[in-house]
C-alpha cells in the first residue's frame, strides 16, 4: 500500500454526527492512552497491533482510522492493517495533538 488516505478530525466529527460506522484506533503506547485519548477510540499499541487487531477489530470491511500522537506512526499502522487484510483504512491527519480538542 503506497498511499494511505488521510482524514481530518473535522471530517471524523462530521461522520460521527452523520452516523457513519468506523473504528477509531489509538495506536499509542499505554502511558499516552492513559494521559488522554479521543472519544470512542479503542486502544491497541502499535507494538501489539499485528497480534490483537483481528481479535479487537474482526470486521475487515469496516473503515479503520488509526491515530498516533502527531500522525506519522499511524501511516505505519495503516500499512500493518492493510497487510492483515483490512480493506478500508485512513489515517488521522495530525494525530491526537490536532484532534484532541475536536473529537471528544
Amino acid at each position: 500500500m503506497n498511499l494511505i488516505p488521510t482524514v481530518t478530525a473535522q471530517e471524523l466529527e462530521y461522520w460521527k454526527a452523520a452516523g457513519t460506522t468506523f473504528t477509531l484506533l489509538d495506536i499509542r503506547e499505554e502511558g499516552d492512552w492513559r494521559d488522554g485519548h479521543l472519544g470512542g477510540a479503542i486502544h491497541i499499541p502499535i507494538s501489539s497491533l499485528e497480534f490483537y487487531a483481528t481479535k479487537l477489530i474482526p470486521n475487515k470491511e469496516q473503515l479503520v482510522v488509526p491515530y498516533c500522537n502527531v500522525g506519522r506512526t499511524s501511516v505505519l499502522a495503516a500499512e500493518i492493517l492493510y497487510k492483515l487484510g483490512y480493506k478500508k483504512i485512513m489515517h488521522l491527519e495530525g494525530g491526537y495533538q490536532d484532534a484532541k480538542d475536536i473529537i471528544l
